[in-house]
């Protein structure tokens, strides 16, 4: 794939048909020049800083010092930028709690979906117990109050002495309550699982992307070329590729605006009379 327009000129001239090959390093040396695959004259600098981001040892989550950490096999993105955000009002992720809770650790989903399953069965077990007598259910201890209770909201069916509750109208409330909660709790549970498990975050894991990127000078024009890769025995279909160059910027009035999003636009796969971004992606410029 390559980016044509928009790059400044490399600290390395490129003559027409070389390459300059980009590798991030953590050494401070000199550049140095040799020869590359097919003859292509090759440079490599040393790692890049992106606004300020130096080369410091990985921490917590990987990446280090890269606004977009790579610190998964064969170089890839673990999908995490490093950004702080500040200012934050948490009070607006309560008014959309599902997605809230949607968007966390799938183990920290099904640990919130055990407690509230324990929590309902527990409340229901000590309203059963205590219309134990009215009601006669038998319930002697929290235990068997609590095993009744999972039985009603399952569905299970054990069975009581009288499957009428002695014409007790509390049963009749807690049994409606009850059955209403456990299936209202099944279709949230259902639903954040299923939205968790497929996340295009984890489906990303088998898309790499190339480890080192080539600039290079075809027809007067530099190139930023790099590849991508479905690992899959299938392929993608209806895939977007969008490429971002986060950089700063400087105005006419000397102010400098970091971490600014630029556009790139594709040039391959999109051998096509009317150009895309990428695989079926609409046109930018």
């Amino acid at each position: 794939m390559a980016a044509p327009r928009g790059l400044s000129e490399p600290l390395v001239s490129i003559e027409e048909g070389e390459a300059l090959v980009v590798e991030e390093r953590c050494d401070s040396r000199a550049p140095r020049r040799g020869r590359g695959r097919r003859g292509a004259h090759v440079a490599r600098r040393r790692r890049p800083t992106i606004a300020g981001y130096g080369c410091r040892p990985p921490g917590r989550g990987g990446g280090g010092g890269r606004l977009l950490g790579r610190s998964v096999a064969f170089g890839q993105s673990s999908g995490r930028l490093h950004i702080e955000r500040a200012h934050r009002e948490r009070g607006l992720y309560y008014r959309d709690l599902y997605h809230t809770i949607a968007d966390s650790n799938v183990w920290y989903i099904l640990f919130f979906l055990l407690l509230a399953y324990v929590a309902v069965s527990v409340v229901f077990g000590l309203l059963w117990w205590a219309a134990s007598d009215a009601c006669d259910v038998g319930i002697e201890n929290f235990n068997a109050a609590f095993l009744f209770s999972v039985e009603t909201m399952m569905t299970i069916g054990y069975g009581t002495r009288d499957q009428f509750f002695a014409d007790c109208g509390a049963s009749s409330f807690l049994i409606f309550a009850q059955s209403l909660i456990g299936i209202l709790l099944d279709c949230v549970s259902l639903g954040l699982v299923y939205t968790s498990l497929s996340s295009g975050v984890g489906r990303s894991s088998t898309i790499l992307f190339s480890d080192r990127a080539v600039i290079r000078r075809v027809g007067g024009e530099l190139y930023f070329m790099f590849q991508v890769v479905e690992m899959r025995s299938h392929q993608l279909i209806e895939g977007h590729v969008r490429c971002y160059a986060v950089r700063d910027e400087t105005d006419a009035r000397g102010r400098v605006a970091p971490f600014q999003q630029c556009a790139m636009r594709l040039d391959k796969p999109d051998a096509v009379p009317k150009p895309t971004t990428g695989l079926g992606g609409p046109h930018q410029t």
